[in-house]
């Protein structure tokens, strides 16, 4: 097999970056925003400890707590679905995949794990049996070029 050019090596990681980069941002966002329904519901206990009606404020805490349950919903979401997807031409994919055993092959095991993880959804190992069972998300860009089947 053939020896990637570091070029090559570098275009790969960067949209491997740019994609969990999107995505790292997106979880950080909500979480800042789960945070901020926190901290308000926290003030809102401290109004009610310092003596406040909690009969004045039940509506408003209620409304937090559902914003901060929708939030962590949104997270876990995010968080069970990473990117499966590159932004790329038909082109580019292609000599992904027919590079893709040398750029692995080179990369350091913190990429290697980047580069599993974009394609394959569940890996589950079975010592006894000898088996690896390798679950793949479904790439509609992938199916149509014919590369890969997905499982």
């Amino acid at each position: 097999m053939g020896e990637v050019s570091a070029v090559d090596r570098t275009k790969v990681h960067s949209l491997i970056d740019k994609v969990y980069s999107r995505y790292y941002v997106a979880i950080n966002e909500l979480t800042k925003q789960k945070n901020n329904f926190q901290v308000q519901l926290q003030r809102l206990l401290e109004a009610v400890k310092s003596g406040f009606d909690p009969a004045l404020i039940a509506d408003e805490a209620n409304s937090i707590k559902e914003q901060i349950n929708s939030v962590n919903l949104k997270i876990k979401h995010l968080k069970s679905n990473p990117p499966s997807q590159l932004s790329v031409s038909e082109e580019e994919i292609k000599n992904f995949f027919n590079n893709f055993m040398a750029t692995f092959n080179n990369a350091t095991i913190p990429e290697r794990k980047k580069l599993i993880r974009t394609f394959v959804r569940h890996l589950e190992l079975d010592p006894k049996n000898n088996l690896v069972r390798v679950s793949f998300y479904p790439d509609q860009v992938v199916h149509s070029i014919g590369v890969g089947d997905g499982t």
